[in-house]
């Protein structure tokens, strides 16, 4: 059992500051707040916070930004933090009961690791120090501290929560066993980033294995460089841990100390190949832990803090910040955003590389990661197929991972099919799934980090035959529908539902006794600015293809390929630019040499092309899909054989190959796994 020290404290007393009355004339709050102790708090102008605060306040957050601080505990009373604090809604407090099923019972405000209690308030046990048991409300006041409440501090981030984990006992120590099941639990109930003001001399696979899963749930951590107390320990010799990653992915953010005069603080630990970014670590005033009838704990504020586990919490705060402004970047994005607008201070006879990219700049991290998100850039989501755990993986162009997140229970094994959309109306879409076999009719909605918006059924919650599912803006306002059917045993009912999950319509798209099953398309393709639901069958059919508005009114229809063909066909709308509505593209599920078919929204052909000519039988099922792969504003054709894993082809609207591209090089296992795709700018 590995165990761990949090990053000390070397010093402690009221910084010189504190003589100081008034509001020091170099202040410029351009989100003026009315904290009375906010002159103590010289790293709010110095990292530019408060110009951070100005713009973060513009973006409405559809929900809490949450900072998971896994520390000695955290004041949960303490009047300047108790606004601030994450509340688990799913549990309720006191029953006994586990009532979210994450396996914690009562854990209301987060967990105490060390006792197995949903308590994460500090503890005064017989060995402890005073720097050990204020260090977790410490750093959450750095991050957190509630804004203009008049009372006290407030913290780097605006409007930020704080999910409080106790893994460090009153003296500073802890084991890598319970770290790992900590970082695990924040993932778990929604921690956007991990402050970590802790390090370790020993590696343990364990927490190298929790680390490593939290950044594929797009989770962001920070750890401090660790101290001593006389010179900082170069890492680059001898590393210490989390702060150093094992394999050279970058999956932690380590910060490193700075002083006053931007210089590497003293006693901070420093070294090119641990440390990304520094951030102010001495004279830092904070809140600390308060308890009536205690000598010990009677103040409600102090001063004179130093250390790297103080400089960790305001990076922290600015990624939270950040990933408020920005909630689409990857966390490969978020990373860049904060590393290439640190300040290269690089004083003379320090070496830069030393304490990272440079000191942390709040106001353009966060304007920088607004930039980022502008760039509208692609987002292509994967669900395994059959066979495989319910898995989403979201990647970006480049294939690296955005996020992943399981859509149903873990053990289902059905397969899951994909679509994108804005259910919601606020210009980012969201990620919709639905079962492709054996499960029941079970509609979820994910943000694209695997925050479950909504869910509902959209049959007879017996039905096990597998949904089709896409999402258009049917009504012109602004927010998608989702249109599903059913792909076996079922009759041909299509049906719509709004942002609430309610139905709109239903129609049957062929006779009612056609059990085949139907696949669906929509999106807009006669130009009349609502969208329009076109249906193919998904198996036993001939190639009939229908066209109905919102309502189910059928507007047109045709054969896309000779009527004699029986079997299934993927539908899209999209491709190219038209004034006269994207159009349908139709391929055949399986058929020697694959052809797509090209059509108006009256059944008119426009173009018709083999995929895989170099292919003289395509034995496996290929899937067809729409989006602007390139950015040009115009859909692409994208096609993939689901026997080629996640390798795919985007062709422009006549044929020609644009580009190829293999993301089974991110995981080698993904050459053996059957996906379904959808794609989203």
């Amino acid at each position: 059992m590995a165990v761990f020290f949090m990053a000390s404290i070397p010093s402690q007393g009221m910084p010189s500051v504190l003589a100081a009355s008034g509001v020091p004339s170099g202040v410029a709050a351009a989100l003026v707040t009315n904290d009375p102790d906010l002159y103590r708090q010289w790293y709010l102008n110095r990292t530019q916070a408060f110009d951070a605060w100005s713009i973060t306040q513009q973006y409405v957050q559809k929900r809490d930004v949450i900072v998971a601080v896994l520390d000695t505990g955290v004041d949960l009373d303490h009047p300047d933090l108790a606004a601030s604090l994450w509340r688990n809604e799913g549990e309720i407090a006191g029953d006994e009961l586990d009532n979210d099923g994450n396996s914690y019972i009562d854990d209301v405000q987060g967990w105490d690791f060390l006792l197995s209690k949903p308590d994460p308030r500090p503890k005064k046990e017989d060995q402890f120090s005073v720097e050990a048991i204020n260090h977790g409300t410490i750093v959450a006041g750095i991050i957190a501290a509630q804004q203009d409440n008049a009372i006290g501090i407030a913290g780097v981030g605006y409007r930020i929560k704080i999910m409080p984990i106790r893994v460090l006992d009153s003296h500073g120590s802890g084991n890598t066993i319970l770290l790992s099941q900590a970082i695990d639990y924040a993932v778990q109930n929604g921690a956007d980033v991990i402050n970590l003001s802790l390090v370790g001399e020993v590696v343990d696979p364990r927490l190298v294995s929790s680390i490593q899963s939290a950044f594929r749930s797009g989770v962001a951590i920070v750890a401090a460089a660790g101290n001593q107390q006389t010179s900082g320990v170069d890492l680059n010799v001898t590393p210490r841990y989390p702060v150093c990653d094992v394999e050279g992915v970058n999956r932690v953010i380590g910060v490193a100390a700075v002083d006053e005069s931007n210089r590497r603080a003293s006693f901070s630990n420093y070294g090119s190949n641990c440390i990304d970014i520094a951030a102010p670590g001495t004279n830092i005033y904070s809140t600390v832990w308060h308890k009536d009838g205690d000598p010990d704990l009677a103040e409600y504020f102090h001063g004179g803090w130093n250390g790297s586990s103080v400089a960790a919490p305001m990076v922290s705060a600015t990624l939270a910040m950040m990933r408020a402004v920005a909630p689409t970047l990857s966390l490969p994005e978020l990373y860049r955003a904060l590393l290439m607008t640190a300040v290269n201070t690089n004083p003379a006879g320090q070496q830069y590389s030393d304490i990272g990219y440079g000191v942390l700049n709040s106001r353009a991290a966060v304007d920088k990661a607004i930039e980022l998100s502008r760039v509208n850039p692609l987002r292509i989501i994967m669900a395994q197929g059959a066979g495989f755990e319910p898995l989403i993986v979201v990647k970006d162009k480049n294939g690296s991972l955005v996020s992943q997140f399981y859509a149903y229970t873990k053990s289902f094994r059905g397969g899951v099919a994909v679509a994108t959309g804005d259910i919601n109306g606020d210009g980012i879409p969201e990620i919709i799934t639905a079962p492709l076999s054996r499960g029941g009719p079970h509609i979820r909605v994910f943000d694209v980090f695997g925050s479950l918006l909504l869910q509902f059924m959209a049959y007879d919650t017996a039905y096990r035959g597998g949904l089709s599912v896409a999402a258009a803006d049917m009504n012109g306002d602004g927010a998608a529908e989702i249109v599903v059917s059913p792909l076996s045993g079922h009759q041909p009912q299509v049906r719509v539902f709004d942002s609430r999950g309610s139905k709109i319509s239903e129609f049957m798209a062929y006779a009612a006794s056609f059990l085949g099953g139907v696949r669906v398309a929509a999106g807009d393709v006669n130009h009349d600015h609502a969208g329009e639901i076109v249906t193919v069958p998904a198996t036993g059919g001939g190639p009939h293809v229908r066209v109905f508005n919102s309502s189910g009114g059928l507007l047109s229809q045709f054969m896309a390929f000779d009527s004699r063909m029986r079997g299934g066909y993927f539908v899209a709308i999209g491709g190219g630019s038209s004034d006269r509505g994207d159009p349908i593209l139709v391929v055949p599920e399986r058929n020697d040499n694959v052809v797509l078919a090209m059509f108006d929204s009256s059944g008119a052909e426009s173009n018709r092309f083999p995929l895989y000519p170099e292919i003289d039988d395509v034995e496996e099922a290929s899937m067809i899909n729409s989006g602007d792969f390139t950015g040009d504003g115009q859909k692409d054709i994208m096609m993939h054989q689901l026997s080629h894993g996640a390798d795919i082809t985007i062709f422009d609207i006549f044929g020609r190959v644009i580009d190829h591209v293999s993301f089974n090089g991110t995981n080698p296992d993904f050459k053996t796994i059957r996906f379904s795709f959808a794609f989203t700018r």
